[in-house]
């Protein structure tokens, strides 16, 4: 293999597309940011040293770095995403490291294995849905093992989640960069997922306990819209700022020495370097110049258009890499979309070898270090495969055929330029000597990062310098020469505070420059260029007026750029059709064939209600093809007015008259155009074009057709009142329903006997006959349900003085409720009442109370004796009588010896013979009703001339012994 040609002591960053400056000495070198077309030659090379981003890195890590720059031009190392996770000839037999769909198809496996930190959330295998990032880092691991047991050079693209919405990295929204860079509310999340990263890294070892080096390759196709990081949903300088975070947190403060860091924005760029370089972060935080592009397109029997596009860019990537002492990689190829390939029928047979043999014949394409294409996920609710399968028996014992592809695939690995698994040279990880080029030192706005617009009156200044520590760091705004000073803090960054002030927010750009100086005297200075206020807030179904930028930067910052730069839009007076600015929009198509311009609406508009697009056209007689291009409902539709001719046309296209991109609709319906998600304006070159030109536009909006005028419908039915009994404004309207032609509203509902009033409305481009009625109004009358009056209770008074008369038998309900009242003193009453709850009443004159008085009747008290006479023992000795007293509600009862109250009688069960006195007193409450038989009344009386006491004299009879 031939050397590599190396750069000496400065990296070379560029400045003038990443806003990062380097210094090396007394000068610094910077990137061209103009198209190139011919390899510009690096730096004499110092022998053994490699441009690497990490300086620290691990000997095998600088081995890789080397081992893929020299093979640059000698071959192509093919790569494969999953090859050992994901497959559709897998069997379930055999060792994981067994399964792979390119073993099956050439007998041997990728270069490069590919893998994706959704392993870590569980979203792809091994790693388990449910499980923490750390808990899957140990399967991640054993992938990476594994590929690196069976000769592969493992990669990790990074599909993270949305930190700041909480979903996938699907979902697109939520600004989530500004969320997760230094001073943001997620950044600690944002951490926590590197750190899994770093312990993914720092873990996967080979068998001598050496971390295994691999590539990473964060925050892909950044220059397409459809991750939170893209085009659109994070300026140009958020971007670099995040890859540059990335790199520094892993390599710094979690101390990874293992990683090649890849840049790999998607297709295309028709080789233009200065829009391929426009979000390259810079030198000193990447290793690997990528590119990303798949064929969707599949009309042609051939790929020839797709290839030749790649091989235009593919020269350029590696001219680039060349330039900077990097690395250059087809970080990712393939079919998709209707192109994907099936399992029989395709089209363009010989797409691997076509695309190997154009990469090959162009002398700066073929210097591409490797190619990587997707993951076999196989059949499924869509049918997804990158790599031809061989013949197989699938998991219900079906034979099943090789695709009609693998042919052609075969023929790729047979091609000596492709590199495989078994084409790695043994010293690939193991060379020498070798030394990291010294680091440059840099310095660089982190926040606010260019492009960003700031609508607080404060903000943060963040500034990082690498490698030198500066001395002292300030900033200056505008074309304000105040400096201010900023703080160097413990986490690395200097910090300041910019009192912007409110008056100031006026959605104009402005700048920040900040001036490090360094102990040699050497300083060094970075800007970023801010919008300043709150973007234009538009109505429903406008695009822009563009008569709410203070400048270009502010015009430019609101849109997003694909195949073309921002540079291109420019406010322009002359194109206006009201107000102040139109705009004018530039294209050159003498290296790309198409270029637009266009931006997202979050939340979606509603263009329901409207029947066309509108807007001022000024066409430049170029006959070019523009396109206007919406997205609704989930589908694409584009409409295609000319631009013959030089004359102002205010356009007016009926939505009727767009189609959808993919065929599936001829044209938006009402329900598609409720969600409409982004607008569009691109310029495709045609056969006529000749030369650059631009077009004017102004006013684009969503509109109704003037002359028609709204079409007058029926007043549908009075909707029915319903108003039930009970106190809660219950009364509502029903059988009224929202239509394509009106809606209904309910209002003025108010407090109790208030009114409720309902509106129909007839919704744009419809109206009602003139006079029609279109309101009711009705009144709650909150009228109380009637209930019957519940049983009465029942009273339960027993004897006693203690007013223990009581109610029994009834229970509070929903409908009413019961009371006791007037409980008194002795003999008193005792009354009940039962009330209705609000909303409910009892018939007019129905009993709702009861009253009882209490009787306090005294208690029947009773007593009776019984004497048995005294006997003879069998010894012939007299053996004691006894007496024995039964009593009912009897306080006391008294025994005397004889006759007369005196001497107590002591136990009653041995008395001696002779006459006993009984005296009984009746408990409290209670009296005798009834005089005992055999018992004498007492005088003695209570108040109510009860007899409370009786008397009687018991005889024990002797025996005779």
């Amino acid at each position: 293999m031939g050397s590599h040609r190396l750069r000496t002591a400065i990296a070379v960053v560029a400045a003038a597309a990443t806003g990062a400056l380097s210094l090396g000495g007394a000068a610094v070198g910077v990137a061209s940011a103009a198209s190139s077309t011919t390899s510009t030659p690096a730096a004499a090379a110092v022998a053994g040293q490699v441009n690497i981003v990490d300086k620290d890195a691990t000997a095998q890590t600088k081995s890789l770095f080397s081992y893929l720059s020299t093979t640059r031009g000698q071959q192509v190392l093919f790569g494969a995403q999953h090859t050992t996770d994901n497959g559709i000839t897998f069997t379930s037999t055999g060792p994981d490291e067994t399964r792979s769909d390119v073993l099956g198809a050439v007998g041997d496996y990728p270069a490069i294995f590919g893998f994706d930190t959704l392993i870590l959330e569980g979203g792809e295998g091994p790693g388990v849905a449910g499980k923490s990032l750390m808990e899957n880092v140990a399967p991640f691991r054993t992938d990476i093992q594994t590929a690196h047991r069976l000769g592969g050079i493992p990669e990790i693209s990074a599909h993270m989640e949305n930190f700041a919405t909480g979903k996938n990295f699907t979902d697109p929204t939520g600004e989530t960069v500004s969320h997760i860079l230094p001073g943001g509310d997620k950044n600690a999340a944002f951490n926590d997922y590197l750190d899994a990263i770093a312990a993914v890294a720092t873990t996967s070892t080979d068998d001598a306990g050496q971390a295994i080096p691999m590539i990473f390759r964060p925050f892909h196709e950044n220059t397409g819209n459809w991750f939170w990081w893209g085009a659109g949903r994070a300026t140009t300088g958020e971007y670099k700022e995040l890859y540059r975070y990335a790199v520094e947190y892993l390599r710094d403060t979690r101390h990874v020495h293992n990683l090649l860091y890849a840049f790999s924005p998607n297709a295309s760029f028709g080789g233009d370097q200065t829009r391929y370089l426009a979000t390259y972060p810079g030198d000193p935080w990447v290793d690997i110049l990528g590119y990303d592009a798949y064929e969707y397109n599949n009309d042609p029997d051939n790929s020839d258009a797709y290839v030749a596009s790649v091989v235009t860019d593919l020269a350029m990537v590696s001219r680039t890499a060349d330039s900077h002492d990097k690395i250059a990689a087809f970080t990712e190829f393939g079919r998709n979309g209707a192109r994907t390939i099936q399992p029989t029928g395709n089209k363009s047979l010989q797409f691997f070898t076509d695309l190997l043999n154009g990469i090959k014949a162009d002398p700066d394409a073929r210097r591409i270090a490797y190619m990587l294409t997707w993951a076999n996920f196989g059949p499924g609710e869509v049918y997804q495969i990158y790599v031809p399968n061989a013949a197989y028996t699938d998991a219900a014992g079906v034979q099943q055929p090789a695709n009609d592809l693998l042919p052609d695939f075969q023929a790729f690995y047979a091609d000596s330029y492709s590199g495989f698994a078994r084409d790695i040279p043994a010293d690939a990880l193991t060379q020498t000597g070798l030394t990291a080029t010294p680091a440059t030192p840099t310095l660089r706005v982190v926040s606010p990062a260019d492009g960003v617009r700031i609508t607080d009156p404060t903000t943060t200044v963040r500034v990082k310098a690498t490698v030198n520590p500066a001395t002292s760091v300030s900033f200056t705004t505008g074309d304000d020469p105040t400096a201010h000073a900023l703080t160097l803090g413990a986490d690395g960054y200097w910090e300041a505070t910019w009192n912007i002030g409110t008056e100031n927010l006026t959605n104009a750009s402005s700048r920040i420059d900040v001036t490090a100086t360094y102990p040699d005297g050497v300083a060094m200075t970075a800007t970023s260029a801010v919008i300043l206020g709150a973007a234009p807030t538009l109505p429903n179904g406008v695009v822009d007026t563009f008569e709410g930028y203070g400048d270009n930067a502010a015009l430019q910052g609101a849109y997003t750029f694909n195949n073309t730069t921002s540079s291109d839009l420019t406010l322009d007076t002359t194109h206006a059709s009201e107000g102040r600015n139109g705009v004018s929009f530039a294209y050159d198509f003498s290296a790309r064939d198409y270029q637009g311009f266009g931006r997202a609406f979050t939340p979606a508009q509603d263009w329901s209600g409207f029947d066309q697009l509108q807007a001022h056209l000024l066409p430049d007689g170029s006959n070019q093809k523009l396109v206007l291009q919406f997205d609704a409902g989930g589908a694409t539709f584009e409409a295609y007015p000319s631009l013959a001719g030089t004359t102002p046309l205010d356009l007016a296209i009926p939505f009727s008259e767009f189609t959808d991109k993919a065929g599936t609709h001829p044209a938006p319906t009402a329900a598609q155009l409720t969600s409409v998600t982004q607008f569009y304006v691109y310029l495709n070159k045609t056969d006529s074009y000749s030369s650059p030109g631009s077009i004017g536009l102004d006013d684009i909006h969503a509109g109704l057709s003037i002359p028609a005028g709204p079409t007058v419908i029926d007043v549908p039915t009075a909707p029915l009142w319903t108003d039930t009994c009970g106190p809660d404004n219950n009364g509502s309207f029903s059988g009224y329903t929202d239509t394509d032609q009106y809606t209904w509203k309910v209002t003025d509902h108010s407090t109790l006997n208030g009114k409720v009033g309902i509106t129909v409305t007839a919704k744009p481009g419809y109206a009602f006959p003139e006079g029609a009625r279109t309101r009711w109004t009705r009144t709650q009358n909150n009228t109380p349900c009637l209930i019957d009056v519940p049983t009465a209770p029942v009273w339960t008074d027993a004897c006693g003085p203690d007013n223990n008369g009581s109610f029994s038998g009834y229970t509070d309900t929903d409908q009413y409720t019961w009371k006791v009242t007037d409980h008194s003193t002795l003999n008193g009453k005792v009354g009940i009442t039962v009330t209705a709850k609000a909303g409910y009443a009892f018939p007019e004159g129905a009993r709702t109370r009861w009253t009882r008085t209490q009787n306090n009747t005294r208690c029947a008290a009773t007593i009776s004796a019984t004497t048995t006479a005294q006997t003879c023992s069998t010894a012939g000795g007299p053996v004691p009588g006894s007496l024995s007293l039964v009593k009912t509600r009897i306080r006391s009862a008294y025994v005397y010896v004889g006759p007369t109250t005196g001497t107590k009688a002591g136990d009653l069960s041995a008395l001696a013979p002779g006459e006993y006195l009984v005296i009984a007193t009746a408990a409290d409450g209670s009296a005798f009703t009834t005089v005992p038989n055999g018992w004498k009344p007492s005088p003695t009386r209570d108040s109510a001339g009860n007899v409370v006491k009786v008397s009687r004299v018991v005889t024990i009879a002797a025996a005779a012994c």
